[in-house]
């Protein structure tokens, strides 16, 4: 799920913050095809999804309540519309454009994208499902990897098994919110239904909309998240607050106050786990854990408002990449210390 997660905002943020410029998961037996994102499974249809509002779409009604105006200008989120979460639909069409026709250019890139449509693919045609709600690993595996291959390919079969498990998780009874599970979960939720919205129905964006609220957002406000100075602040934080930005125009309160709490018991954590050179005290593993979550907040805060409240100034976050780069060996191997363990993940979030 880590590298998953890595994959996906890795490829989002280097379209959003510029590119980067070196085996295609788009062709499933290698043979290629007339523009590069063909053979996928489905039934055909591979028109790439507009992010236009369809004819006829019917709309949830957002909420009448004002727009805030506290540490952000909240009235961004109500003209942003979906996708704006890590990538908007302009930068869904750049992407397109770097992974196809300008795939020998933008090399890294297209591998990243050749290895989620390859996950992708192994989840679509297995079926694969979960456990429950503390099987919150392939939760977010599932509805990453689909939602990206089917924004990418517009190919019908990764959008219903996309539809089809953001309905299972949204009927669970809870999402686990003593655990990690409330914010993996949350996040994955809120990617999935932001990036698919035009193609959601109405009567699913409202129960996904409202399992959000009640089974994501509203566990993690009642939490004191100040105290947990670790990966678990910037997961749980990071998680409920994409959710609050994914769905801010129909709960605008709940949005706002879980924001707003996740700024300001972030920076407590930020200070403390990075400050002051970047060095990580629970280990390369729990770093690129931890600070995976962490980018997609900042990265979505930075793309909406412009700004992070400061939380990306935080002295030695920024200086943490190098961190991640000097405790991985010549034999891709992290170096083994506190719990974090001796994984070979690569440190794909040095690129952002």
């Amino acid at each position: 799920m880590r590298k998953l997660l890595l994959f996906v905002s890795a490829l989002c943020m280097a379209v959003s913050y510029g590119g980067c410029a070196e085996v295609d998961v788009t062709d499933p037996d290698g043979q290629g095809t007339e523009e590069g994102t063909g053979g996928e499974p489905g039934d055909g249809d591979s028109d790439t999804p507009s992010g236009d509002i369809p004819e006829g779409f019917d709309e949830e009604p957002d909420d009448p309540v004002s727009d805030f105006n506290i540490t952000f200008d909240y009235s961004e989120l109500s003209r942003a519309g979906h996708p704006r979460l890590l990538i908007d639909k302009e930068g869904f069409e750049d992407l397109k454009s770097k992974v196809t026709t300008d795939r020998f250019t933008y090399k890294t890139l297209y591998k990243l994208h050749q290895e989620v449509l390859s996950r992708a693919r192994q989840i679509v045609s297995s079926d694969r499902g979960f456990t429950g709600a503390s099987d919150h690993y392939t939760i977010v595996d599932n509805l990453l990897s689909c939602a990206y291959a089917y924004r990418m390919t517009g190919q019908s079969a990764y959008l219903v098994k996309a539809k089809g498990d953001l309905a299972t998780v949204c009927g669970y009874a809870n999402w686990v919110p003593s655990g990690l599970s409330v914010g993996e979960i949350s996040l994955a939720v809120a990617i999935a239904y932001d990036w698919l919205y035009y193609d959601l129905g109405l009567e699913e964006r409202t129960d996904i909309h409202n399992a959000m609220v009640d089974k994501g957002i509203r566990q993690v406000y009642s939490k004191n998240m100040s105290t947990s100075i670790g990966n678990w602040n910037s997961i749980i934080l990071g998680g409920a607050a994409c959710a609050s930005l994914a769905v801010y125009e129909k709960d605008k309160e709940i949005s706002v106050k879980q924001i707003e709490k996740a700024v300001e018991e972030n920076m407590i954590a930020m200070k403390g786990i990075y400050s002051p050179d970047g060095n990580y005290a629970e280990g390369c593993g729990y770093w690129e854990y931890g600070t995976g979550f962490e980018v997609c907040f900042l990265t979505s805060l930075q793309d909406i408002f412009g700004h992070t409240a400061g939380l990306m100034e935080v002295p030695g976050f920024m200086e943490s990449g190098k961190y991640a780069l000097y405790t991985h060996g010549t034999m891709n191997t992290q170096f083994s210390y506190c719990d974090g363990g001796g994984t070979t993940d690569s440190p794909f979030l040095t690129s952002w």
